[in-house]
């Protein structure tokens, strides 16, 4: 993956909410610059703004806390986010994008009132609504080596936005059955922005939260068997660890102290972090 001269755009999508989609896209994100040294742009289309948590300056959190309690505090004293790039076809896209603490890692934060654009991006039909964003990340193509969108667990206008500009769907999903009906959801989305974005591909889908129950072991063989092409045969462990990194706001290859293996007598990283290392080489490698 030398030389790479355009940005690269992956999203993590699907219609199920709890299936570790923003644990997979901060993870993935983080690992990508970290210990890949990738420039990454990791951008939350989640009005849930989870993703943003873990990376958000103390402005941003402000803001946030602001509107959970009522604190009166003007939006423009904490900056921009992606609520701003879609309505605005003519801001400057650096104004939305922050630095996180992580070398390599910047990132365009959500606030809650993300949930708000849909009815004004509808009322609005000055500019083609799905490629608001993809005109503005279009200018900044050449500053980073991947962007990454953590998409909402919707079909919204929002998410839309996120695919026009995305090379590769990445659909994490539970062995469940109403995962696997929101993995097909969005499957049929891809397929629709597809349509009118021709380099939007589905990059797979991948299990997460894995535990080796029979019945797991049976979905796997009925996903493989109908959906072979799409799978991706690599597992995300259950781990006490990712609510562990969601409640101190710390990404799991930083929070990560591994255990200590007598074969090899050194530290390794935990079972989750190997896996989700497997996963970020795999997508990087076809991108």
């Amino acid at each position: 993956m030398k030389g790479i001269q355009r940005m690269k755009t992956i999203a993590f999508l699907n219609q199920k909410g709890g299936v570790g989609k923003t644990a997979s896209a901060v993870t993935v994100a983080h690992m990508m610059a970290q210990h890949f040294g990738k420039r990454v742009l990791l951008c939350d289309l989640d009005a849930q703004s989870n993703a943003t948590g873990f990376f958000g300056s103390t402005k941003v959190m402000k803001y946030l806390y602001s509107l959970l309690t009522g604190e009166v505090i003007e939006k423009s004293d904490v900056g921009y986010s992606i609520e701003d790039l879609l309505m605005n076809d003519t801001m400057d896209v650096h104004k939305a994008i922050y630095h996180s603490k992580y070398k390599n890692l910047d990132y365009i934060p959500s606030f809650l009132t993300l949930s708000n654009v849909e009815n004004n991006l509808q009322a609005d039909v000055r500019t083609p609504q799905q490629f608001r964003l993809k005109n503005h990340l279009s200018k900044i193509t050449g500053e980073y080596d991947f962007c990454v969108f953590d998409c909402a667990p919707s079909l919204s206008l929002v998410n839309i936005n996120g695919l026009a500009m995305t090379d590769k769907v990445y659909i994490p999903m539970k062995c469940d059955a109403f995962s696997a009906c929101g993995m097909a959801v969005a499957r049929q989305l891809v397929r629709k922005v597809a349509s009118y974005s021709p380099q939007l591909q589905l990059g797979g889908f991948f299990l997460t939260q894995w535990y080796p129950l029979k019945v797991n072991k049976k979905m796997v063989e009925f996903l493989d068997k109908v959906i072979q092409k799409e799978y991706i045969p690599i597992k995300i462990p259950r781990s006490k660890l990712v609510e562990e990194t969601t409640i101190k706001q710390i990404p799991l290859l930083e929070y990560d102290k591994g255990y200590f293996n007598k074969q090899l007598g050194k530290r390794v990283p935990s079972k989750i972090t190997q896996a989700y290392l497997k996963l970020t080489d795999y997508i990087i490698e076809n991108a």
